[in-house]
């Protein structure tokens, strides 16, 4: 059975081989509590029948039954429904039958008298073993849902007293240390094998300060049996009695090993990467601004066409290394979000872009958290973006998402086909496209946590929603 709730009828099976004494007792019985619903049976095997079919709160039964005695249909009972509540009422009592129902598992054990006090009797007996029975089964699924918590092969756990002896601890922190539990118990959590002796001062503060009702966060590194390590992010908390008092502290934490290994190889990766491009813009400028120089000395002496394709090419090459370089510190100092106006920042950019004959339109109001220079980048890009493709006289709208933003214009927008491509290093359509601009787009979008999109404009153009974004209020 579930858990009853408050009104709820209480159902009764009654057992007893003479059906008019099972009929009073019920008319009796439900007098003495309108929550009884009470369905009877004649014999032991029609009762088991009754029992498979449907759900009861309380079995009552006779004693003295032709073909099972009330001994043996409690013994049937127990082996398939283990507890639930089994009253045996019988009028044949002695002390040996007693005796064997108890050794069998029986709840309650009454005697049938010819006083209609037996039914009252009889109504409390139920109404107690049903809610003793209700309970036992919320303890047990307490019991059930604690142990499913405490035993989280994915969490480490340990239950201290507020002085920091330990009191229990789960077989996921025991198996850091290949320790047995008998081992560990009652000893201070400071001095056990998960912390070395130097850390172990910095342990014993962090738990006199959760014994102080602080909770205490921290992330430390460990070293297992067979000398790897791992990193631990944890929390000892207070746990508080009624009265407000810390009763005893809880530490709990999550493996973190494979986080750590992956911002330490994003890191150097990064700083290899960075490194790299700036010593190729470095050697790249360098031979681009003698070759430019020479250029303008050339004009001076004579005048040819070649000489301006000569000097688009380096335009295009320093335009290529600046935005290379970019893409390489994208995502550098995004941990600094501020709330910032989008439209003061699309102000911004549309001021720095060379676009006379182009318009802006701004649908939005938002303050959203982000990196301000990245997010300038964003804008910029997307916005030069529109005009190599729409034109000079392009117009770029930007408004709002419901979890973020949208930037599009009027131009001839981007075909369902090539929406995934257009964000890959190197893919432009434009005449003098690098290739690069969309792409770092992405890797500013990707830095913030955010996602982009490339779908159709309101006008047919081309349309980029930037989502997940976080607003300020």
């Amino acid at each position: 059975m579930g858990t009853r709730r408050q009104g709820e009828p209480i159902w009764v099976l009654h057992v007893d081989d003479d059906p008019d004494f099972a009929n009073m007792a019920t008319a009796f019985m439900k007098r003495e509590d309108g929550s009884f619903e009470i369905e009877t049976a004649t014999s032991a095997s029609k009762g088991l029948d009754l029992l498979a079919s449907s759900n009861f709160d309380c079995v009552v039964s006779d004693y003295d039954m032709p073909g099972q005695t009330g001994i043996e249909f409690l013994e049937a009972v127990r082996d398939q429904y283990a507890n639930l509540p089994f009253i045996l009422f019988t009028g044949k009592g002695s002390e040996e039958i007693a005796s064997d129902a108890i050794s069998a598992g029986v709840t309650d054990y009454l005697q049938k008298s010819g006083s209609v006090d037996q039914y009252a009797l009889l109504a409390n007996r139920i109404r107690n073993a049903t809610k003793r029975a209700q309970v036992e089964r919320e303890l047990r699924r307490s019991e059930r849902r604690f142990t499913a918590v405490f035993e989280d092969p994915q969490t480490v756990i340990a239950i201290m007293e507020p002085d920091g002896t330990l009191l229990d601890v789960n077989q996921t922190a025991l198996a850091r240390v290949s320790g047995e539990k008998e081992d560990v118990l009652g000893e201070p959590f400071c001095e056990e094998p998960w912390w070395d002796t130097a850390r172990q001062p910095v342990v014993r503060k962090w738990i006199e300060r959760a014994a102080d009702g602080e909770y205490v966060e921290f992330e430390v590194p460990h070293i297992t049996p067979d000398g790897r390590e791992w990193h631990v992010s944890a929390m000892i908390r207070p746990v508080r009695d009624d009265a407000g008092n810390v009763v005893s502290l809880i530490a709990s934490g999550k493996d973190i090993t494979q986080r750590k290994l992956r911002e330490q190889e994003v890191e150097s990766q990064n700083e290899r990467l960075n490194q790299f491009a700036t010593i190729v813009s470095h050697d790249l400028r360098n031979p681009l601004n003698v070759a430019q120089g020479q250029l303008e000395l050339a004009r001076e002496e004579c005048d040819s066409t070649h000489l301006n394709e000569a000097a688009s090419a380096v335009s295009r090459c320093q335009t290529l290394i600046a935005e290379l370089l970019t893409l390489a510190r994208t995502g550098e100092d995004t941990d600094e979000m501020k709330p910032i106006n989008l439209v003061d920042v699309v102000e911004m950019c549309w001021r720095t872009i060379q676009a006379d004959e182009a318009t802006l339109v701004t649908d939005t109001n938002q303050t959203l958290y982000a990196n301000r220079s990245r997010l300038r980048q964003l804008i910029e890009n997307l916005i030069q973006n529109a005009i190599e493709h729409g034109g000079p006289d392009v117009t770029v709208r930007i408004g709002n998402l419901d979890e973020g933003f949208y930037v599009e214009d009027d131009g001839p927008g981007i075909s369902e086909g090539e929406r995934a491509e257009v964000f890959e290093p190197g893919y432009s359509t434009a005449k003098d496209g690098t290739g690069v601009g969309l792409n770092i787009v992405r890797e500013i979008v990707k830095a913030h946590g955010w996602e982009i999109r490339a779908t159709d404009g309101s006008e047919g153009g081309a349309r980029f929603e930037i989502t997940g974004v976080e607003f300020a209020t």
